[in-house]
Parts: structure tokens; sequence; C-alpha cells
């Protein structure tokens, strides 16, 4: 299982599995809602462009670390 790192709620780091989140939202200033695959949501301390570029450098290290291991094999 991965995770995405780097995301607060409540000011906690919490991991994501990104094979969860349908998709992301703004809620209020500054802060977004995740919503999830089991009808449930939860509140992040980062706006949504943010939380965007956490999965995009979640998907590129994931990315590269697959093209790194089949150079190898």
């Amino acid at each position: 299982m991965f995770f995405v790192r780097g995301l607060t709620s409540n000011h906690e780091e919490v991991l994501i599995n990104p094979e969860q989140v349908l998709y992301v939202r703004p809620v209020g200033r500054n802060k977004s809602a995740l919503v999830l695959a089991r009808s449930s949501r939860l509140i992040l301390d980062q706006d949504p462009p943010t939380v965007e570029r956490q999965f995009e450098k979640f998907f590129q290290g994931f990315v590269d670390a697959q093209s790194h291991r089949e150079t190898l094999n």
C-alpha cells in the first residue's frame, strides 16, 4: 500500500491512500476536503492547489521508481 505524505489535518500529518480519494474540493479559506470512496471526507489544512501538488509529487515519485526498477531488470 502506498501513501501520499506532506498533508495535515488539524495540524497533524495524515497519510492518504490515493486509491481511496475520489476528488478534492475547497472548503473555507485555505482548506480542502478530500472526498473518499467510502462516502466520507477529510478536511485538510492545505488549499486545493497545494493538495494537488502533493498528489502530483507522489505520482511522479511512483512513476520514477517504476522506471528505475525496470531499468535494473
